[in-house]
């Protein structure tokens, strides 16, 4: 897979949930990382390298290396943000601190062990929803988490950086314009596939979830998910299965009747068709220690 030689040398060195006091304000010129941002609740905004991007409950921003950043919460209901730094290009092998470097104002001196990656989709801002891209989000706590225990071993540092970097790229490629608005309707209609993903789900379902003729529903998929609604569902259950072979020790057939797919023989072709591997040598590429 692509993404696995690219980037191999890529660690997470940082992540935390940040709560914020009604409206404040913080800054800062340069970050040394790529970084992954979302909101939990609240709501404020967050201005990434010159581009204002408005930030509500499942709002992501992803930054680009070096990026500069400035916070503002809101003055009645301040966010609650995620983060998630990581070193696209890290020669580290164990450092003494998990750390990312920040500057107030001025530039960051270049660190030869610490780099970005070359690939062209991670060097610009990206602004999306993350009702689009769930695993992202469970991948994104999970390495809070991780963090929250006092982080550990680089090698799962490197595990946690390059599927976050891969999540991303993955998110970027099937959100052509992430900055379009999405409306409500279908927002309501993602939610039902996230629910109820482990089921059968059919146009008519999400018709009558959001209160739309199934008509509609394919419309909207189609114009702002670049899909159809089976395509989509089998793009969220594949990621999903992905994740959970990841973080669990489930079975590839437990995993294939999480997401829905009860049959092992099918599952098994579903998740090889997809990823181009199968679900059990994805595994032993991928699984966390």
């Amino acid at each position: 897979m692509k993404e696995e030689i690219l980037f191999r040398r890529a660690a997470l060195l940082a992540a935390n949930y940040r709560p914020f006091a009604r409206g404040e304000r913080i800054a800062f010129a340069a970050v040394q990382s790529c970084m992954f941002l979302w909101c939990l609740r609240g709501k404020g905004e967050v201005t990434a390298n010159g581009v204002v991007c408005p930030l509500e409950p499942g709002a992501f921003v992803f930054l680009p290396w070096l990026h500069a950043i400035v916070y503002r919460a809101d003055s009645a209901s301040p966010y609650l943000l995620g983060n998630c730094h990581v070193i696209p290009h890290c020669t580290e092998t164990s450092p003494e601190r998990y750390s990312v470097r920040h500057a107030k104002s001025g530039t960051i001196a270049p660190d030869p062990r610490r780099r970005n990656t070359p690939d062209p989709r991670l060097q610009r801002v990206l602004f999306g929803n993350l009702e689009t891209a769930p695993e992202l989000e469970h991948l994104a706590h999970f390495a809070v988490r991780w963090y929250g225990r006092g982080a550990g071993a680089m090698r799962t540092a490197r595990e946690l950086g390059r599927l976050l970097l891969s999540e991303l790229v993955r998110a970027a490629e099937h959100a052509p314009d992430a900055r379009a608005p999405m409306p409500g309707r279908l927002r309501t209609m993602l939610r039902h596939i996230r629910v109820h993903r482990a089921r059968s789900i059919t146009p008519r379902d999400l018709a009558g979830a959001a209160n739309c003729s199934p008509s509609t529903v394919c419309r909207l998929f189609r114009c702002y998910l670049d899909a159809t609604p089976s395509e989509y569902l089998r793009r969220m259950r594949m990621e999903r299965a992905a994740a959970l072979l990841n973080t669990t020790d489930l079975s590839v057939a437990a995993v294939g009747r999480a997401v829905g797919v009860a049959d092992p023989y099918y599952f098994s072709k579903l998740f090889k068709a997809w990823h181009g591997i199968s679900a059990s040598r994805y595994r032993r590429r991928t699984a966390l220690p």
